[in-house]
């Protein structure tokens, strides 16, 4: 594993050290090396031979440590395919060794999720493909007790094939656990509800659209009700015109027992993941590809009006190359980390706060462009 600090505005200190300032930082959690570690494979894209890696999740544990997980392997859906991950110890500058946290023999893993429950459990939810294709997959949970260092056996959560995590629970004010999921045989999207820290699961109200959605994420606004944004999908099937691509959006005003039908929202999607959180000051902050066909660039934009409106954006990543599927959390210091796919060969890791967002607006109306 490398680290590897690609830009820094202002190294990552603790809050008493850069107050009042706004901060960016942006560092390679993991990368393997290249050229690639497996033959080239025929009717496979170059970009994609050798170790891929993709779909990330980050969280702040009990003891103020980060954990990060991924899943990697040969290829998207080989069987080699686990989900590793990576500790960032409290207080110290560096990532630990990448080590594996699930693997079931002969089957693919994928699209990880960390979560850290009320009463201080440490979940890892993921799914395990028993086919050829992501509508083949079961969901499974481990847990741990101990901030990541040992886990529990694999639970089955749900024993039919099609349905997938991809983004954070939240918990309620009513202390209600809400995780998003999709259904990726029927293409649409749900959430699995607990009201006893997750001994039991039910299912929502399916959210529908056309064309269809995936990849929920949930907020829940001021006066209770929930916010949910969804990637639109896009097959070869000629579902949606090329280059018409938004984020969808629905409401729950019953903790996420039913939602609205989706509609959409003005923000550009290009057929990929999103992620939305919830600041503790109120505002939301969205990680999405400001593009209607590209992956690319990686923004973060921000809302002080619970969505109204998003008049504060940064570009946090643009270029060539993918860099997708971003997982937005706020640490209990107040600084926001993201990390993504960056190219498929990484992980990136990016710790930043409000204000650097809303600064692009402040250098923008003085002639500095930011990015």
């Amino acid at each position: 594993m490398r680290l590897h600090t690609i830009h820094q505005c202002r190294a990552w200190y603790p809050p008493a050290a850069w107050s009042n300032c706004n901060m960016f930082s942006a560092e390679t959690i993991f990368c393997r090396d290249w050229p690639p570690a497996i033959p080239a494979r025929p009717g496979l894209p170059p970009a994609l031979w050798g170790r891929r890696c993709h779909g990330s999740t980050i969280v702040e544990l009990r003891n103020g440590d980060l954990l990060a997980a991924w899943y990697e392997g040969s290829y998207e859906t080989a069987s080699d395919v686990v989900i590793a991950g990576a500790r960032h110890p409290a207080g110290e500058q560096t990532w630990s060794p990448v080590h594996v946290l699930a693997a079931t023999p002969g089957h693919s893993e994928g699209n990880p999720v960390l979560f850290v429950a009320p009463d201080g459990m440490l979940w890892l939810f993921y799914a395990t493909m028993y086919g050829p294709t992501w509508n083949m997959c079961k969901l499974k949970y481990k847990t741990s007790a101990d901030n990541g260092y040992t886990w529990s056996e694999p639970v089955v959560l749900h024993d039919e094939l099609g349905w997938l995590y991809r983004n954070k629970a939240i918990v309620l004010s009513s202390g209600r656990i809400v995780l998003p999921i999709y259904d990726e045989a029927h293409l649409h999207s749900l959430m699995l509800l607990s009201d006893d820290n997750g001994k039991s699961w039910r299912p929502s109200a399916p959210i529908f659209s056309s064309p269809p959605n995936i990849h929920p994420t949930v907020v829940e606004l001021s006066d209770g009700s929930l916010l949910c944004y969804m990637r639109y999908f896009a097959s070869g099937l000629g579902h949606v015109a090329v280059g018409q691509g938004h984020i969808w959006q629905a409401r729950s005003w019953d903790g996420g027992q039913t939602w609205t039908t989706a509609t959409p929202t003005n923000l550009k999607n290009p057929n990929s993941g999103i992620d939305l959180v919830k600041t503790a000051s109120g505002n939301l902050i969205l990680a999405f590809n400001d593009s209607y066909d590209r992956r690319t660039p990686l923004n973060l934009v921000l809302s002080e009006d619970e969505g109204k409106t998003w008049p504060h954006q940064r570009i946090v990543e643009s270029g060539d190359g993918d860099f997708a599927y971003p997982w937005l959390i706020q640490t209990r210091d107040g600084l926001l980390h993201l990390t993504y796919s960056y190219r498929y060969q990484t992980i990136k890791h990016v710790v930043c706060d409000e204000e650097w967002i809303k600064a692009y607006q402040e250098e923008k109306s003085h002639g500095r462009q930011a990015s």
